[in-house]
């Protein structure tokens, strides 16, 4: 290689070290061959079955038949269960919604029914009309009887209670 001649200099130069590859003809034939030649395309040839086989797969199937119409069966019914399952539980959860508003209602008013009876009811005026009308008294200190419980777990209700 000389880099005298400019020719061969340009080739390695020109845009990349690579070489410059020179194009090949459209219509250029290698030596000693022939293009290949194609077969026609042709049907392929379909083998007939024996009549057995196919008097099976043509035959109507009872059991694959019986056994897709349960399977149908089965998940339609599954499917209705579900749905009155979910239906039930939006009903339930109305009727929840329902009595929970009622009893906040019932409870608004009980407070104010509560509060109306305390604001009308006087000690002092029950007091009197036990003591004069009723003929009631308050006990004596010598009616009164005490009683001291060893263990606090429970009380022996029919028992004798002793006074100490």
């Amino acid at each position: 290689m000389s880099l005298n001649n400019t020719t061969e200099r340009f080739n390695y130069i020109y845009g990349n070290t690579a070489r410059k590859i020179e194009e090949v003809p459209y219509e250029y034939e290698f030596e000693g061959t022939s293009p290949r030649k194609r077969k026609p395309v042709t049907e392929p040839v379909r083998r007939r079955r024996p009549k057995k086989i196919v008097k099976t797969h043509e035959a109507f199937d009872w059991r694959f038949t019986v056994m897709t119409i349960l399977a149908v069966v089965v998940i339609f019914t599954a499917a209705l269960f579900y749905v009155r399952e979910i239906s039930r539980m939006n009903h339930m959860a109305e009727t929840v919604k329902v009595l929970r508003k009622e009893k906040t209602d019932l409870q608004s008013r009980q407070v104010s029914i509560r509060s109306g009876l305390n604001s009308v009811v006087n000690l002092d005026s029950i007091r009197d009309y036990a003591q004069k009308e009723l003929n009631m008294v308050y006990p004596e200190h010598d009616h009164i009887i005490y009683y001291y419980q060893d263990s606090s777990d429970y009380f022996r209700q029919y028992e004798s209670v002793d006074k100490k």
